[in-house]
Formats: C-alpha cells, structure tokens, sequence
C-alpha cells in the first residue's frame, strides 16, 4: 500500500470549509479538534493537504506566538491558529518542504535524487547550475528527514504512541479469548511502547502555552484556561513507496490512464508538455490518443485499475472462442523460464512497483511487462475463453503448474505480495467470476470438452508429479495431463469422477463432489506440494517478524485455505491444519485496525465467510458455531468502536443481528 504525504496546511473559523482537497485535522481517534479550547472562543480548525499540486511534501513544522520570526528555510500558513481566542495572542504554524516533489521510497533521500539530477545537468553542459545541485542535496542529504505522513492533534498530556500501545493490547487480549487461551494479553507496561508519533514542542495556542514539561509527554504546567493543543504527527515508514505521482513519469513509462468513454486502460506517455502528457492506450489506435492533465485522477499508477486485464479492444465474453496454438503456449512458458533466475532472486520479488526493469516508478523493463501486463492478461484469457485447439490445453495446465510454483516459492519472501499475483493466485484458485470457463468446461469425464490431449499423463514435459518448486525440475511428465495419483487422495471407486476428502469424526473419509474439475483439483494439489499451504500459513501468523499482511493479501489466502481441505489430502489426514488455520486467521482479524475497517469492511466480511468453511472441516468435536459467534461479538465491537462512522453503523447492525438470532435459539 503507498504511503501518503502531508505537503500543506490551511487554518479555517467556526463551520467555514478549507479549499478542495484539504482534509480537517482531528483526534488520533476522529474526535473534533478545536484548536480553541478555552471558554467563549471562537472555534479553529487545521486542515492537511496530501495532493502534490499544493508543493513538495512536508518534513519539518514548527510554531510561533504573535510576532516572532520564522525558522530559517520554513514558508508560514497565513491564516492565524488561535484567531478569536481569549487572550488576543497569535499563533501561526510554519513548514519546511522536502527539497524534491516525490521520492521513490520514503528512505530515498533528496540526496540520490539531486546528485542524479547533478549529473544530468553537468552532461549538458551546465556546470555552474550542476555545482548549486550537489550543495543542495549534500545540504538535504545531511539531514536525510523523512516526510510527514500522517497528522493528528492531542489535549493536555494525551500521547498517541501509548494509546495504540493499550489498543493492541487490548486486541490481543480479545484475540486470545476468542482463541481459548484465556486473554493473556500484556499491559502496556509490560509492552515496549513504540514512539512512532512525534510531537510539536510547542501548544497550537498560546494562551494554553506549555511552560515545563518532561521527555515522556507528562505534566504541563499552563498559562491561561483550557488544555494545552498538540500537534502530534508520524512520518511515512522506511520501507514503504510514497504516494505514486504522474509527475515522476517520462516519455515511454507505462501507467493506467482512464479514456474517454470511462474505461481504465493500460497506456504509454508519449509526450509531455507542460502541465500535460499525451498518452496511448494499448491496443488501439493512435488516433484515439488522448492529452491529459497530469494532476488529473484520470492517471493512477500502473496495474492499480488494469492489473491482469486484457484492455485492448473490446471486453471479451466468457466461454469466447480461441485459436490458441500449443506452440504459442510453449513460447509463453520459455519466456516465463527464462526469466526465473531474476524471479526468484532475493529482493527483486517482492517489491510492489514491479520486477526489474530499473524500479524507478514509471520505468517497467521486459521483466514487470510480462508479470504485471502480460502473463496476467494471458492467464485470464486461457481461464475465460473456449479453447479451439484441445491440444493446447496439457501446456496451459503446464504454465498454470509453473506459476502457481512460482507463487508458492514467492509467498515466503518476507515484503508484501505484489498485487498481480494475488489476482493471478486468485484467478487459479477459482476466486475470480469472469475466469471460471476453464475449469467449468475441461477436466471433468462428464463433460462434452474433454479430448485425448487430458488423458491421464498425456502432458508434454515439465510438471505433474512432484512439487520441486519453481524452476527446479520436480515436475515429472506430463504436467497438463492429470495423473492418477493426483486426484487420488484416498480409497477411489469406479463411478467417482471427482472426489474430495472430508474429516469427520470418525476419521477420513472420501465423498462425491458434483461439481469439481480433476484440473482444479490437481492444480491445488500441486500448489500445495510445492509448499504453497504451507507458506500462506507461515504469512498470516500473527507472531511473523514483517508484521500481519494486509487485508487484501488476506482475502485471497483465506480463499485458498478454504480450498485445501478439499483438495489436499495430506493436510486433509492432519487436525493440526485446521487448528492452525482458525488460529491464524482469527488472530489476524483479532488486530483490524480502523483504517482497514473503513478501507474494505467487504473484504473482512468475505474472509469471515472463508473461516466458516475452513471451520466445516474441523473435527466435530470443535465447537464451530459458538467460535464463530464469539468473534462476531469481538468484530461488531471493533466497528462500533471504530471512530468512522459507517463502520460504527455496521456494528450496530452486526450487534442487533446476533441478539435476533440469541432470542430466537432462545424461545425455540
């Protein structure tokens, strides 16, 4: 996720609105903010700006009373912070902007970035204004400060770094009694607190003016009624990207760029001029080129609307015919090959702005183009579409076997995944609507589509049996032709064209599932044997050293989890799994924090629904419903506890659900 930046600040009076785009600075839980807090004011309000049009981001803030001077280097907001108070004093807040418009990553400094800008300039023949560049950046690189991230204000002796430290542990607490372990969640003075907001020396209002105060943000001792207004502010995190800025693309970068007729299409800049850039939507024709400003909310990083897409032309239906060759399919499976050295190299996966190619914001070399546009649009097209020629389908399953290989190696990097391959894991996991044609149509010896190219190990070479992992050669013959041994997982009989397994109480069993493909089920089989189950759990473990994943991430694991007692008979054999599972995940959503509340309540809702299954293949002894009727007390708790306001009002309606349906077990 990209890090947003604070890069201005306005002040407005009693119900006035700050220009568009500002945002009102509230408390560190969404509370009202009033910078005038003694009796008989009139009400003031800061506001934030996080759009690149109002300048540079900020990195540094300070405050001055009536009229004192400025720090050196530091710009003033205009309009006064304590106008209408008691006392007649003035206050105004002033900032210093980081000397370039958008670093690549929050740990760049300005000084990488002047020193190429140095040396650009000096290859032009410019050497005096390439001389003012490199004291510039050895002034900026000096000082090395991060932006301004986030901003909140606090009263009085109010510390945002202890508060999130009682919230979490808070949640672990709650986690932990919904997990059975009898809430042994730690203190906050059995915590380390981590001081991750820093705060303004110096009260917003000078007639509620500090006059002593201790390192730990203790007692203040104040002159004049009210309490003391803090500005507490944290910076963008070390690791995380910045926001993406079309202001950092040049001619030929690729992005995702919104036509005329409102669809989001992949593009190319192709020439820039002034506040505007010309860009050409792949696929079509140059005269449907399109001039756009480059503030415009029409352009948004590349993958972010189109990721996996096939935006040339027109929108394809399912079930579409396809005359794709064998030989086309072996192409893409050599070039996916030949690029896994730099695949599976440390720290070139992982990095969510795209694979190689320079990891400048705009610049994509041949490897992000094939695993960000171009596999991903292929995969979806091979999952949506009749396929002409039944003899190609062996080497798309063969390709599937390889990516989903290449998924399961990549899913024990510690950095997040990239978004392209949670919807292409998503995709072949059968978690995507628009691709269910594949596996709806091939693989099943009832269906009309079956040819001999799916007899069982009729595969051309490369994978089927083993989970080697990625590029390792585990793979024996015949990877698009399904072996027996791959949707065998139990005792078969005869008439069983699929199977699944499921654990009851008396132990294994194998059932009849009406609807699965032997494709599906072998393609699972072989993620899951090259360790892809066992890494989606090691990443939502609550004690990982990354931290918790994101939601995002966590939907499509759930997805996945939620398949593998169905189709992986090993985990299906071990109780362990699935204790493992309910842990994991019901510690991940134990520590939702608001943000991810407001962000995307549906996705939570769909990890939940995910649990529920994984919890159906639980042994019975497990008390599945009251477990799941305990964490929806604890998330209907969290929402109505959360400081926005449709979370809160989702709360209540989750609340009211579960005490509709307590009275009605109740009088039955």
């Amino acid at each position: 996720m990209s890090t947003r930046c604070v890069t201005d600040f306005d002040v407005t009076y009693g119900s006035a609105l700050a220009p568009a785009g500002f945002h009102r600075t509230t408390t560190r839980v969404g509370g009202s903010a009033n910078l005038n807090t003694t009796a008989s004011s009139q009400q003031s309000f800061l506001w934030t700006h996080e759009g690149l049009s109002r300048g540079n981001p900020v990195v540094q803030v300070s405050v001055t009373y009536d009229d004192e001077p400025g720090p050196e280097g530091f710009e003033r907001v205009s309009r006064d912070l304590a106008k209408g108070g008691t006392s007649g004093r003035k206050a105004f807040l002033w900032l210093k902007r980081h000397a370039q418009q958008i670093p690549r990553t929050a740990s760049a400094t300005a000084l990488d970035q002047r020193r190429r800008s140095s040396n650009d300039t000096k290859e032009s023949g410019h050497e005096a204004a390439a001389a003012a560049a490199d004291a510039a950046a050895q002034e900026e690189g000096d000082s090395g400060v991060l932006p301004i991230g986030e901003v909140v204000v606090a009263f009085g002796s109010s510390d945002p770094n202890v508060e999130e430290a009682t919230e979490a542990a808070e949640q672990e607490r709650a986690a932990g009694a919904v997990d059975g372990a009898g809430g042994e969640g730690g203190s906050v003075e059995e915590r380390r607190v981590v001081r991750v907001w820093e705060r303004l020396d110096r009260s917003l209002n000078p007639s509620t003016a500090v006059a002593a105060e201790d390192d730990g943000g203790g007692q203040q001792q104040q002159q004049g009624g009210g309490s003391a207004v803090f500005l507490w502010f944290r910076r963008v995190s070390e690791e995380e990207p910045l926001s993406w800025s079309a202001h950092s693309l040049t001619v030929g970068d690729w992005l995702d760029a919104r036509d005329s007729d409102g669809t989001w299409c992949v593009a190319q800049v192709v020439r820039i001029e002034g506040e505007s850039m010309r860009v050409h939507f792949q696929g079509y024709h140059s005269r449907y080129d399109e001039d756009i400003r480059v503030e415009s909310l029409k352009l948004a990083k590349l993958g972010t609307h189109t990721s996996g897409r096939d935006t040339g032309q027109s929108t394809r239906r399912p079930g579409a015919p396809w005359g794709i060759t064998p030989n086309e399919v072996r192409d893409v499976i050599r070039r996916v090959k030949g690029l896994l050295p730099e695949v599976l190299r440390e720290g070139e996966v992982g990095s969510g702005d795209g694979y190689g190619g320079g990891g400048g914001q705009g610049q994509h070399g041949p490897e992000a183009r094939l695993w960000e546009m171009d596999l991903p649009a292929f995969i979806e097209r091979c999952l949506s579409s009749s396929i002409n020629d039944l003899q190609a389908l062996p080497f798309i399953n063969d390709l599937f076997k390889l990516v989903l290989e290449i998924i399961a190696v990549r899913l024990w990097k510690p950095a997040p995944m990239p978004r392209h391959l949670l919807q292409t894991m998503s995709r072949l996991g059968h978690g995507d609507r628009r691709c269910t044609w594949y596996y709806a149509s091939y693989g099943r010896s009832s269906g009309t589509h079956d040819g001999p190219a799916l007899s069982p190990g009729a595969g051309a070479g490369g994978g089927g049996g083993g989970g080697g992992g990625a590029g390792g050669g585990g793979s024996g013959g015949g990877t698009g032709g399904v072996s027996e041994e791959e949707f065998l997982f139990v005792e078969r009989k005869p008439e069983w064209d699929k199977v699944y397994v499921q654990q009851t109480r008396g132990g294994i069993r194998a059932g009849f599932q009406s609807d699965a493909s032997r494709l599906y089920v072998a393609n699972m089989n072989h993620f899951g044997r090259a360790g892809g189950y066992a890494a989606i759990l090691s990443r939502i473990d609550p004690s990982r050293a990354a931290g918790p994943v994101s939601i995002e991430e966590f939907t499509t694991y759930t997805g996945f989890l939620a398949v593998a007692p169905k189709c992986f008979a090993s985990f299906s054999k071990d109780n362990l799994y699935f204790e493992d599972v309910r842990r994991g995940v019901m510690a991940r959503l134990g520590r939702l924090s608001n943000d991810e509340l407001a962000a995307d309540e549906e996705a939570v809702m769909a990890i939940m629904s995910s649990l529920g299954v994984v919890m159906s293949a639980i042994d019975m002894k497990f008390n599945r419903t009251e477990n799941l009727e305990r964490f929806h007390v604890m998330f209907a708790i969290q929402l109505i506890r959360c400081p926005f306001l449709n979370p809160r009002i989702r709360g209540v309606t989750v609340l009211s659900d579960i005490i509709e349906v307590t009275i009605r077990n109740a009088t039955r």
